[in-house]
């Protein structure tokens, strides 16, 4: 059979699910082309200050698509919520052009809201989905039932067809590596915005880049090692796998020695590729022996520095000691909030004890280094200004330098803060498809309390974030989030003599700006012809 999967996308070509489709079905001979669609974006802020995304194409790129779609027996779209509308386009087009042609929806947004997608598709993809895909793709080859397969939803006679999600039997181990292929896939060209071949050339322009210091940023292989997380937050999709599977979801892992000779060999297939990034959901917290396979191979046989996300609980010297060794340049680790009414709503455990020894463990570890990156969320409707405040200063006591991912509250469909936001009133359906679908995730709204978070992140000296803390301006009402735009002004005069030269970086990157990341070349070298780095080595 022949089966298009469409992956649309921000400016990369990640798309990490159809190419472990991909990478499924062409064993069992089927002819898979993917298509990485980079979309374009128009950014604008609503009359509340909300920074909203909408994402498009040209004409003669959905044309161009149409195209690629025709002589296919199945096309395939994977989507998060942001391009639901630009999927919803997309589909309509195939649909006109190519009116027999089977179209099945998959990804995030569609096992977070099936319902919605099957007023588009004509097959929805709840769960994972290989094993689903490639029943699918059988059955509409022979002719048979499609109503009756796991996982899969559809129309029939007006009325929605719900089978059993199947049991996640998929051991990662035993599943192909992910189809990393070039120059039989296409994508959308940065440069020239039209569609063409996957070239191994377009795919190094295309790479997510990481910065590494002021004036560097690093080509980086995503990796994902995992799937699934052991926690299920109220504001993230894997809540709603948990509702799915109930008990019988766990953390599906690679193991160690699979990772490692899989980047292995996409490191020597793609030499340009500086940096990995481990997207897992917690790679820290993989079982100690398994780590310890990662530990021996890694800096030797990958021999390229990485980074990663874990929780506080995971952020321990017997852990970050040895990843530091193997080439860790940068520690990501979600903190959220201090707030444990905040972090009950999130369904989070309470681990602001482990936050701040973790932190003293990592501002020890990264004095030669980059400074780690704490996650932390705002805007969120529910909490009073007592407690953002709570939070503010808990942060604003750990020890420097860090910088601050401060990403924005956002009620996606199917989380469990959704359902709470509407039993609360505070979100209307109305107006969902812009405030949730449309809005950007990253970018919190310009409120006092936030600016504030945002001096925090720019470096601010803990007695001037506590200063403008004590604002008045941030006493505003009753709700961070209810707060007028009144801080700016006294902002930018407090901030004055730090924005002169004295940003972030420059407090925690300048020993990396200075050496211009060399010490990362040093650090390979010293690990290919040796067991380990001294932790101690200063860059360069």
């Amino acid at each position: 059979m022949r089966i298009v999967l469409i992956a649309p996308t921000q400016r990369n070509v990640l798309g990490c699910g159809v190419r472990a489709l991909s990478a499924f079905l062409r064993p069992r001979g089927h002819d898979v082309k993917i298509v990485f669609l980079p979309a374009d974006v128009d950014l604008f802020r609503d009359p509340e200050s909300y920074l909203l995304a909408r994402y498009s194409y040209p004409r003669d790129v959905i044309a161009d698509v149409v195209e690629l779609c025709r002589g296919a027996d199945l096309v395939g779209l994977s989507l998060f919520t942001c391009f639901f509308e630009v999927s919803v386009e997309l589909t309509a087009a195939i649909r006109a052009a190519l009116p027999d042609l089977p179209i099945a929806w998959g990804g995030v947004h569609p096992t977070m809201n099936p319902e919605e997608c099957l007023a588009f598709a004509d097959y929805v993809c709840v769960g994972e989905g290989e094993d689903p895909l490639a029943d699918l793709a059988e059955r509409l080859e022979g002719g048979g039932d499609t109503s009756t397969i796991e996982n899969i939803w559809t129309v029939r006679d007006g009325e929605i067809i719900r089978p059993a999600v199947r049991r996640p039997g998929l051991d990662m181990n035993r599943l192909p590596p992910p189809d990393m292929d070039v120059d039989v896939h296409y994508t959308r060209d940065l440069e020239s915005k039209q569609i063409g071949v996957l070239t191994t050339d377009r795919y190094r322009q295309a790479m997510h880049m990481v910065r590494a210091s002021k004036g560097k940023a690093l080509r980086s292989l995503v990796f994902l090692g995992s799937r699934g997380c052991h926690l299920a937050c109220g504001y993230c999709g894997n809540a709603r796998y948990r509702e799915l599977y109930g008990a019988r979801w766990v953390v599906n892992r690679l193991s160690a020695d699979v990772i490692v000779d899989q980047v292995a060999e996409l490191v020597d297939r793609f030499p340009f590729v500086e940096e990995v990034e481990f997207a897992d959901d917690d790679f820290g917290a993989r079982p100690t022996a398994d780590l310890q396979h990662f530990f021996r191979r890694y800096p030797v046989e990958v021999a390229r520095p990485f980074h990663f996300l874990s929780t506080p609980q995971m952020i321990r010297p017997d852990r970050v000691t040895p990843f530091k060794e193997a080439g860790c340049f940068y520690w990501q680790m979600g903190v959220q909030s201090a707030s444990r009414e905040a972090l009950a709503r999130y369904d989070r455990p309470d681990e602001t004890e482990q936050v701040r020894g973790a932190a003293e463990l990592l501002h020890e570890l990264t004095r030669d280094g980059l400074p780690p990156c704490y996650h932390v969320i705002l805007d969120d409707p529910f909490e009073p200004l007592a407690e953002s405040l709570g939070s503010l200063r808990f942060v604003n006591s750990l020890p420097r330098p860090f910088w601050l991912k401060r990403s924005a509250l956002v009620p996606f469909p199917g989380t469990p803060i959704r359902k709470r936001a509407l039993e609360a009133g505070l979100l209307d359906p109305s107006t969902e498809r812009d405030r949730v679908y449309r809005r950007v995730l990253t970018s919190p709204r310009p409120t006092p309390l936030n600016l504030v978070w945002r001096a925090l992140s720019d470096g601010a000296p803990p007695e001037v974030v506590e200063r403008l803390a004590r604002s008045s301006a941030l006493e505003v009402g009753t709700s961070a989030n209810q707060v007028a735009v009144r801080l700016g002004p006294a902002l930018d005069a407090s901030m004055a003599r730090f924005q002169q030269g004295r940003r972030w970086w420059n407090l925690g990157w300048s020993a990396v700006q200075r050496k211009d990341f060399d010490y990362l070349q040093s650090r390979v070298k010293s690990v290919a012809s040796g067991p380990k780095v001294p932790t101690s080595a200063p860059p360069g």
